[in-house]
C-alpha cells in the first residue's frame, strides 16, 4: 500500500545514513533477551548465547548473559521445534549459566522442568526439582506444578501426591494446575488400587477444603 511504499522510500533516501547507524549501534542484552522470548529454535538460542559470549572480545560495548538471559533460552526447549534435544540443551543452559557466573534461580529451573513437562521426562523433572534443594533454590508454586504434571503424564499418582505432600510442608499453596494435574495423575494410574487412590484423592480435598476455609 501506499504507507509502506513511503517507508520502503525513506529506508531508500535514507540508506547511507541508516548504514552508517547499523555500524555505531549494537544489540543490547535486553534486545537479546527479547529475541530470546519468542525464538523456538534451540539452535538460534544457543548461537544467540554464544554471540553475547563474544561480545566481550569488544571492550567498547561487551554484554553479559542476566538470569533473565537464561530463563528465556531455556524457555526456548519448551517451545522447541527439536523435542528431542530440548531436555538435554536445557540442562546444559543450566550449566553454562553456573560457567558464566550466574546462580540457577527460581524461573531458570522452572523453565527446565516444564521443558521436561513438555518432553515427557518425569527423571529429568524430579531432578531438577532435587537440584533446586540442594543448591538453596525454593521452588514455587510453578515448579512444583511442573514435576506434578510430568508424573500425571504417565499415571504416576502416588508420586505426584508425594510433591504434593512437599509442596504442602514448604507452605506453597497448590493452584488450579495443580489439582487438575492430581486428578489427571488419579485417573490414568494403572498400579495401585481403588482404595489408595480413593484416600489419597481423599485427603488432597480436604486440604484444599481447610485451606479455604483459613482464607475465608
Amino acid at each position: 500500500g501506499d504507507d509502506r511504499s513511503r517507508t520502503v522510500s525513506g529506508y531508500s533516501s535514507h540508506g547511507r545514513g541508516l548504514g552508517r547507524a547499523m555500524d555505531v549501534i549494537r544489540p543490547d542484552i535486553i534486545s537479546y533477551n527479547t529475541l530470546l522470548k519468542v525464538c523456538d529454535d534451540t539452535n538460534e538460542a544457543s548461537a544467540v548465547l554464544q554471540e553475547i559470549r563474544m561480545s566481550r572480545r569488544n571492550r567498547i560495548n561487551p554484554l553479559h548473559a542476566t538470569t533473565v538471559t537464561y530463563t528465556n533460552a531455556i524457555g526456548v526447549c519448551r517451545r522447541a521445534k527439536q523435542p528431542d534435544m530440548a531436555m538435554a540443551t536445557a540442562l546444559d543452559l543450566l550449566h553454562q549459566a553456573e560457567i558464566d557466573g550466574i546462580h540457577p534461580n527460581v524461573f531458570m529451573y522452572s523453565a527446565a522442568i516444564w521443558t521436561a513437562e513438555q518432553c515427557g521426562d518425569c527423571k529429568a523433572a524430579l531432578f531438577l526439582l532435587d537440584a533446586m534443594s540442594t543448591n538453596n533454590c525454593r521452588p514455587n508454586a510453578v515448579s512444583y506444578d511442573g514435576v506434578i504434571s510430568t508424573l500425571s503424564q504417565e499415571g504416576k499418582f502416588l508420586e505426584a501426591c508425594s510433591i504434593f505432600k512437599s509442596m504442602k510442608k514448604d507452605n506453597i499453596r497448590p493452584t488450579a494446575i495443580t489439582f487438575n494435574k492430581l486428578a489427571m495423575a488419579a485417573q490414568k494410574c494403572t498400579t495401585s488400587s481403588h482404595y489408595v487412590i480413593s484416600t489419597a484423592l481423599n485427603d488432597i480435598v480436604c486440604h484444599y477444603l481447610n485451606g479455604e476455609e483459613r482464607n475465608a
